[in-house]
Parts: C-alpha cells; structure tokens; sequence
C-alpha cells in the first residue's frame, strides 16, 4: 500500500526485483562493478532502516549529505579539489540510491553521466578535449575528487 503512495518504497513482502539489464544470476551488487547494473548492497538485503528511519518510512536516518559518507569510506572523496556535488554531499546527482542498470549506481552511463551538468560548450574549446569529445572523461579526470586542478587524474 505505501508504494501507491510514495513512489520508490518497495513491498517489504515483495520477492526481489528482476530486472532484464542485469547479468544472468541476479541483480550485481554494488561491489561487483564489472555487471552491467548495479544494486546498492542494503537495498538489496532490504535492511532500508541502515538510510531510513524504518523499513516502511522514505525519511532519511541523517541529512544526505553525511548519510553515504557514514559507510562509503571518506578517502576517495578527499583532495585539493572536490567535485561539486560531492563537496555538497549531493551523491544523487550522479548516482541513483537503490539501483540502476548501469555499473557503479550510475544514472546514465558512462560519460553520459558527466554530460548532464557540462555540455560540450564547456569543454569542447580545450585542446586536450578535441580528441576525446567527451567520449571517456573517467580517461583522465576523477569523478569525485583529485589534488589536480579540474579534478585531473
């Protein structure tokens, strides 16, 4: 009853999802990045209440922006240089939080995801991006932070 009133809540007594996009075997998860899908390991086991203040409420346990921050380990997220988003703790602009047919929880894939906020008018008129036309930005520029300007590898 709750997911016909707030839409992303799961029947608790549901069998597990199935989606078509994921590897045979049953949805991947989150540490296997190599699947084509991703699934967020509590999601998954449906332990909601480790992000939700219970099993049946979407009311996050902690702002959300410290909320991924409290498992996901702070070190690749640390630099001189942090992406926006992650600076904001605004992991969902890139990221979805239970699953996503693309690897690492991705909204889009790959590139396309970078592709959302910088458009080609932002980059295109840099030399070193001529070659690439924002096929792979992941080839040289780290997607959460760097000690290198414009978040270089």
């Amino acid at each position: 009853m709750l997911s016909v009133f707030f839409d992303g809540v799961p029947d608790p007594n549901a069998p597990p999802p199935t989606d078509p996009k994921v590897a045979p075997g049953g949805p991947a998860k989150l540490e296997d990045q190599s699947a084509e899908g991703s699934v967020h390991s509590p999601y998954e086991q449906r332990k909601c209440e480790l992000c939700h203040e219970s099993q049946m409420s979407n009311r996050l346990k902690m702002d959300k922006s410290v909320l991924c921050g409290s498992c996901h380990t702070r070190d690749q997220f640390e630099g001189a240089y942090i992406h926006g988003p992650v600076a904001m703790g605004d992991c969902e602009i890139c990221h979805e939080p239970h699953r996503s047919s693309f690897p690492h929880l991705l909204r889009t894939k790959g590139s396309a995801v970078c592709g959302r906020c910088h458009t080609p008018q932002t980059y295109a008129g840099l030399e070193t991006h001529k070659a690439e036309k924002g096929e792979d930005c992941l080839k040289c520029h780290s997607p959460h932070a760097s000690n290198q300007p414009h978040l270089v590898k």
